[in-house]
């Protein structure tokens, strides 16, 4: 069979076979899902969580090979890490891109307390030690990035050819996720790293939501036993478009200490 042909027969078997789809609680293993009869898929309801590290290629073009690979892995590392410490699964590496998928009745809050910590790892851990490990580059690049988090429906599948696929992530919430990870300072202004959407923003709990002031509030004008005030961690950033949809959006300085 020449490859011409060998492509033919799969695209068409792709678009005609019929998916064996079963409705899920949990975030399926590539193993769990076959090839045979079309293939198997699990409906999930799920978060999920992208975290992007930004101009890895100005990275790339500023210092050597293997620092940047170090770099990008002192990234991935706790991106992974921290997802999967709060009960994400790590289902997709892309190169500086992680790919977290959180289930349960508390998937958003999950999901956003990893995206808090993160941020804290890289303004707090991973930026000050790169600094010291090499001097040199503080004048020249500074670790930023981009954490999207969505919620929804969503289909996972196998994808590729036998024994070299992969698991696909089809629906809104993935394909949300990764646009808000591609946010970058032009279109927000440079102090957001954590984009939500408002579904995610309206499930949260409390402790991820609010922030308490550290001012304390003046006695004589509010009481002695007056409490700080609270402040909402997520500023409203209006709409962006997604694949030709609307999205609202909610944006995040704030870091949360793990």
């Amino acid at each position: 069979m020449t490859v011409s042909v060998d492509i033919s027969d799969g695209v068409r078997r792709a678009l005609t076979s019929q998916l064996i789809v079963r409705n899920g609680r949990k975030v399926p293993e590539k193993s769990d899902l076959t090839f045979l009869n079309g293939g198997g898929a699990v409906r999930l309801d799920a978060t999920y969580a992208y975290a992007d590290l930004a101009d890895s290629s100005g990275l790339a073009q500023r210092v050597r090979q293997e620092v940047a690979a170090n770099i990008i892995r002192a990234y991935v590392h706790p991106a992974a890490k921290t997802f999967r410490s709060f009960g994400g699964e790590i289902r997709s590496f892309d190169g500086d891109r992680v790919m977290a998928i959180f289930v349960g009745d508390q998937k958003n809050g999950f999901a956003v307390r990893a995206a808090l910590a993160l941020n804290w790892a890289v303004d707090k851990v991973i930026n000050p030690i790169m600094f010291e490990t090499w001097s040199d580059i503080s004048g020249i690049w500074r670790m930023r990035h981009a954490i999207g988090v969505a919620t929804g429906e969503a289909l996972l599948v196998r994808g590729g050819v036998f024994g070299d696929s992969d698991m696909l992530s089809i629906g809104s919430a993935p394909n949300v996720a990764a646009k808000l990870s591609e946010l970058r300072p032009a279109l927000y202004g440079p102090q957001y790293s954590i984009y939500i959407t408002e579904e995610v923003y309206s499930d949260l709990p409390d402790e991820v939501k609010l922030a308490k002031q550290t001012v304390q509030p003046n006695p004589f004008r509010y009481g002695w036993n007056a409490e700080p005030a609270v402040a909402d961690m997520w500023d409203p950033l209006g709409q962006t478009g997604v694949g030709g949809a609307q999205i609202w959006v909610r944006g995040s300085t704030y870091q949360w200490e793990p």
